[in-house]
């Protein structure tokens, strides 16, 4: 449904070149990932130009697509951070997955997945929004009662660990 922004596609080098800009390492002037972007205004100072036609510009790439209602699980917006290091397969795999593991809160879906670019070693900033659409699928009670006291499991470990002086080494008296 989407395709990524990247510095090294003709048509992103070709703007980021004709504004003084060069791509370097597949990145904006050796440096940025990225060539479309919020922020980012050092790569935005060319009085003379548009702000779509900067080094990183702004401009949002539209796609309409027809969603079937009977097929279409979740729509995920994420940072970059994140699809550097999952796939569009291995995110919705990861979703649904983590939805037959008991998880029935996007929010939550969204901060795991998160957590999933952080084991994976993102080195990028992430964020990500999960929308989940009628047929997206849901988890049985079971699994929310299992996932829920894992979770009350791990928060009584922690505050173990927090009561017996959070886990930090001992002193040597010796």
């Amino acid at each position: 449904m989407s395709h990524d922004h990247k510095p090294y596609l003709p048509q992103e080098t070709a703007r980021i070149e004709a504004a003084g800009g060069t791509v370097a390492m597949r990145r904006v002037n050796g440096d940025l990932a990225v060539s479309r972007a919020l922020g980012d205004f050092t790569y935005k100072q060319s009085k003379n130009l548009k702000p779509e036609a900067q080094q990183v510009s702004a401009e949002p790439e539209f796609i309409i697509q027809e969603r079937n209602k009977d097929t279409d699980q979740y729509l995920v917006l994420a940072c970059d951070g994140i699809w550097d290091v999952m796939t569009n397969q291995d995110v919705a795999t990861f979703v649904v997955r983590k939805t037959e593991d008991g998880i029935d809160n996007l929010g939550t879906l969204a901060e795991n997945l998160i957590d999933e670019g952080l084991i994976r070693n993102s080195r990028d900033n992430m964020s990500a929004i999960i929308v989940g659409f009628p047929a997206a699928p849901h988890p049985t009670p079971e699994a929310i009662a299992a996932y829920q006291a894992r979770l009350a499991q791990l928060q009584k470990e922690k505050a173990e660990s927090n009561l017996n002086g959070g886990g930090e080494e001992e002193e040597d008296n010796e």
